[in-house]
């Protein structure tokens, strides 16, 4: 994921510089598989994050037992690249 938005970033500053030249934008196969799947372990360990703060949250505000639930649902496009 790091190394795709370095490369948007150079190309960005490259563009403001000389916004004239034709650029062209090229991506592999593995660089968009690689990009998908940082996202998709940085989304799930967000969510993780969010979900152990919700507990603890609930065991300082509430002095007494309390439910918590938790539903994530989710789904992958099936689209090719």
């Amino acid at each position: 994921m790091n190394n795709l938005v370095m490369y948007l970033q150079t190309l960005k500053d490259e563009i403001m510089e000389n916004p004239d030249t034709p650029r062209r934008v090229t991506f592999s196969r593995a660089q968009v598989e690689a990009a998908r799947t940082a996202f998709s372990r940085m989304v799930r360990r967000g969510e993780m994050r969010l979900h152990r703060l919700c507990e603890l949250t609930g065991d300082d505000i509430f002095d007494r037992n309390y439910a918590r639930q938790s539903v994530v649902i989710g789904q992958r496009g099936t689209e090719s690249v």
